[in-house]
């Protein structure tokens, strides 16, 4: 939660005071990553080639094209999307989770958030030492996000709030980073800054719809309506996610890294989930490989 101040609120602001304390503290904050920053070596930074007739349209085309031609791509990029936009609203629900559900004030706001955060960071743990990226991560982030909220949803207690907030955190780590790392790596290199820019699109593109949403939700039925709808979404996301990819299997042998291994671990052979055959494989990156110049 960011916040901006004009000059005359800053030059006004009484730095004793909590608020302007913690402005403080987080513009600090900005400096190691500033410091980061300033110590990369760009030298040994990859450059892929750039096209000299590419333009923003072209560009924007191009990605466009190659979300739509890959499987993979078009689940990250729709569970995301939809997940950001109608379950992912917590910078409206927290403050009225702690004002409206709980009856609490700013010291309750600040520890939800902070749980959440913690398991944010945990499950930023979790996938620097998994080091692999997958659908399946994304499909499990998605599903176990879902539940969750679904869980949270009729809760009255901080303790049982600040739990579940825990590892919804984690498990929306799980679908957000996975979904980034799947779109860029299944993308050519001449397309991956393309295919992050479209993430983000889908990360952020909806928040004014989606906060909009959330508020008019709970002014029907609390939070507690807001997180049931969230918790659904979720969970339509990613069992729509799986139906997707298994309509375009056909069964003949099974991938770790498609959402066949996904079915495969929860031993729901039903799904009948596997991967592409070597002729829609063909196919698929023919199609990829010819979004260089997608206007033709």
């Amino acid at each position: 939660f960011f916040k901006q101040k004009t000059a005359y609120e800053i030059k006004e602001c009484d730095w004793s005071s909590d608020v302007c304390s913690s402005d403080l503290l987080n513009s600090l904050s900005f400096f190691a990553i500033l410091a980061s920053l300033w110590s990369m070596d760009v030298s040994k930074l990859h450059r892929p080639g750039k096209s000299e007739e590419s333009n923003v349209l072209k560009g924007a085309v191009a990605a466009l094209s190659y979300v739509r031609h890959t499987p993979r791509a078009t689940v990250a990029f729709v569970v995301v999307f939809f997940l950001a936009t109608f379950a992912f609203n917590f910078n409206v629900l927290f403050p009225l989770i702690a004002d409206r559900t709980l009856h609490k004030g700013a010291g309750t706001f600040g520890v939800i958030a902070a749980v959440f955060g913690a398991g944010a960071f945990t499950g930023a743990m979790i996938n620097a030492f998994r080091a692999v990226a997958s659908v399946r991560t994304i499909i499990l982030g998605a599903v176990g996000y879902g539940a969750l909220e679904l869980i949270l949803a009729p809760l009255h207690s901080l303790i049982a709030i600040c739990v579940l907030l825990f590892f919804i955190g984690v498990f929306y780590v799980l679908w957000g980073t996975n979904a980034l790392t799947t779109i860029q790596l299944a993308a050519p290199p001449h397309l991956r800054g393309r295919a992050a820019s479209l993430y983000f699109f889908a990360f952020q593109g909806g928040a004014p719809l989606g906060g909009l949403f959330a508020g008019v939700l709970v002014s029907w039925g609390g939070t507690q309506l807001a997180y049931l709808i969230g918790g659904a979404v979720s969970l339509a996301s990613a069992l729509w996610g799986i139906w997707f990819l298994s309509s375009r299997a056909d069964g003949s042998d099974m991938s770790v890294e498609s959402v066949a291994g996904f079915a495969h671990a929860l031993h729901r052979p039903s799904f009948r989930l596997a991967r592409r055959t070597s002729a829609e494989g063909r196919a698929e990156l023919d199609a990829t490989e010819t979004l260089a110049d997608p206007l033709e």
